[in-house]
């Protein structure tokens, strides 16, 4: 009876762990990192070999099946979690306030962000569009710091691909 629970402890595991991976796999090869999915890939294929011999070997057991589904649950979770925290890539972030565009954009250039600021026409009538081109790691003090104006602008952020060129990321000295 031990050996079923390591067994089953085995696939869960191992699911887990290649289930992670491919969740990070398919995001390195989004970003455009083929090598780095490749190795990633390789790692996981051998892990779900394992997994799913180990399930064929115990075809008459339910708890093969329960913990080889559990795994795979739980890895894509704890994959996008991991994701999360290795936060790779760039974000496009475009800021409508809805006053003191200027304010904004200055406050953004001074925190080291850069930043470029166009005339739009919305529903509302005239309104400045301030364009942020950020890593992904600096998500949430970008957004701090647009909280702390008040303002509550719209903002609406996507991912990009590529980035050529500009202002991007300086530090202004202090």
């Amino acid at each position: 009876m031990e050996s079923l629970w390591l067994g089953w402890l085995f696939i869960f595991v191992a699911r887990v762990a290649d289930m992670s991976l491919a969740t990070v796999r398919t995001l390195f090869l989004v970003r455009g990192c083929a090598w780095e999915a490749g190795g990633i890939g390789f790692v996981e294929a051998l892990l779900y070999i394992v997994a799913l011999q180990m399930v064929f070997q115990n075809l008459n057991s339910v708890g093969s099946f329960f913990f080889y589904a559990s795994g795979f649950a739980c890895g894509n979770i704890l994959g996008a979690f991991i994701e999360e925290k290795l936060a790779i890539g760039f974000l496009t972030v475009q800021i409508i306030p809805r006053s003191y565009p200027t304010r904004i954009a200055e406050m953004l250039r001074d925190a080291g962000f850069g930043v470029t600021v166009w005339d739009a026409d919305g529903v509302e009538g005239r309104h400045q569009v301030i364009l942020v081109v950020i890593r992904r790691r600096d998500r949430e003090r970008l957004f701090s710091l647009l909280n702390e104006t008040g303002e509550h602008p719209f903002i609406s952020v996507s991912e990009a691909r590529a980035k050529m060129g500009g202002v991007f990321g300086r530090r202004k000295a202090k």
